[in-house]
């Protein structure tokens, strides 16, 4: 079975994360400094878009 390797842009709407900060911009900066990972575990992705894919196929 191939595998297949993807390079992508991604678009999300992300709601309801919530960050602990003394003001807007220690937030802004926190969110800033998180990963995509740590945001989707903390938000939820209420839409996406997929754009600009290129896709390859790996032969091993």
């Amino acid at each position: 079975m191939p595998t297949y390797e993807f390079d992508f842009s991604l678009d999300a709407w992300i709601r309801g994360l919530k960050i602990d900060a003394d003001s807007e911009e220690e937030a802004k900066e926190k969110l800033s400094k998180m990963s995509v990972d740590d945001i989707i575990q903390e938000g939820y992705v209420k839409d996406y878009a997929i754009k600009d894919l290129d896709c390859e196929e790996q032969d091993y």
